[in-house]
């Protein structure tokens, strides 16, 4: 049985819930209970040549659930680390469709970056339950996981077709090179 493009994200969603472990979990019921657990846990995050492509699943303020692939090109050997992404819907072709957005950035040397899509514009029917075209500053904050896997928080608004803050918005992105996963 063959699943669908929205069970395939739903249990990508699944087996990514958390760029967070125990810890950080540990932290939120001492915050509930209004005890001070301490700093606010960082994702652990390393260098890792992260070129290819890539699944990545974004769980936005205001219930909305996108896919995307992306593709990563980095230049290990220059410093600055360069960074190139190419953004498509999960559901598009990346070698016959044109990207949604192209970004450059640099990555950290212990493997954190930043992708800026300003602006991500969304057609109607472009994800599940989007039934009117939308546009956002999506700001993703990123820590690498491992060679084939990165996540983190995203920021930035909804311009169109209404105001939102994306703050609290999470994502996670696995290696999908020969594109089976979504």
């Amino acid at each position: 049985m063959a699943l669908k493009s929205w069970q395939a994200l739903t249990l990508l969603a699944l087996v990514f819930a958390g760029c967070r472990g125990a810890a950080d979990d540990y932290a939120d019921f001492l915050g509930r209970r209004g005890v001070d657990g301490g700093d606010e846990q960082q994702v652990q995050s390393t260098l890792q040549d992260l070129s290819g492509r890539f699944v990545l699943h974004a769980l936005l303020a205001g219930g909305l659930d996108l896919g995307l692939r992306v593709e990563l090109a980095m230049d290990l050997t220059a410093q600055p680390i360069p960074l190139h992404a190419r953004l498509w819907l999960a559901t598009d072709d990346p070698d016959a469709d044109p990207p949604l957005i192209e970004t450059d950035s640099f990555v950290d040397p212990d493997g954190t970056f930043t992708l800026d899509a300003e602006p991500l514009m969304l057609a109607a029917g472009a994800t599940p339950g989007l039934n009117t075209p939308v546009s956002a500053n999506v700001v993703l904050h990123a820590a690498t996981q491992s060679p084939d896997a990165w996540c983190g928080t995203a920021t930035g608004d909804v311009v169109q077709p209404l105001a939102l803050d994306l703050s609290g918005s999470t994502f996670a992105a696995r290696r999908d090179d020969d594109g089976t996963l979504a």
